[in-house]
């Protein structure tokens, strides 16, 4: 995931190493719920605050507070595009994390449909506003429970498509 620099973005919840408890915790202590601190310090739309906002979304996530990161990710998405707009590297990469979030939320969901649709829409913003990374969508654990829906297959044609004409 992004830090202030922009590495090559990584599945935004599987990785292998899960932050201990104590980073967790470090986290919380210096950016406070929801990086209250460091939006009192820097204000919300500080390129450091939506950094922290994302990087607890995703100790959130990772931790199993899905609720909690879909709300900080979608509340940081929306400050970044207005920041840097929905083309940049780190929007689309939010936006990708929010179509995770709620891929993942599918199945605790009472509405799994409606989760999974949401998880679609911002999946296809992402795509339509430059996300390109095929090989991410292929892979990321995190999109499971999209992978039969019709516009996931149809959106991942069109990638595969896009992709082999760029090569070309």
């Amino acid at each position: 995931m992004h830090g202030r620099g922009v590495p090559k973005p990584r599945p935004c919840f599987s990785s292998p190493i899960v932050p201990s408890c104590n980073e967790r915790d470090g986290a919380r202590r210096r950016n406070g719920p929801q990086g209250t601190r460091a939006k009192a310090k820097l204000g919300a739309s500080h390129p450091d605050t939506l950094v922290s906002m994302n990087n607890l979304a995703m100790n959130y996530a990772r931790a199993g507070r899905r609720q909690e990161a879909g709300k900080l990710f979608e509340e940081a998405l929306v400050l970044l595009k207005v920041k840097k707009g929905a083309s940049h590297p780190h929007t689309l990469q939010v936006m990708y994390n929010v179509a995770c979030i709620h891929a993942l939320m599918v199945s605790d969901s009472k509405d799994k449909t409606k989760e999974a649709d949401l998880a679609m829409s911002m999946l296809q913003q992402a795509v339509d506003a430059g996300f390109r990374d095929v090989e991410m969508i292929k892979k990321d654990s995190d999109l499971d429970a999209l992978r039969d829906r019709p516009d996931f297959k149809k959106l991942l044609n069109q990638l595969e498509a896009k992709a082999a004409r760029r090569k070309k």
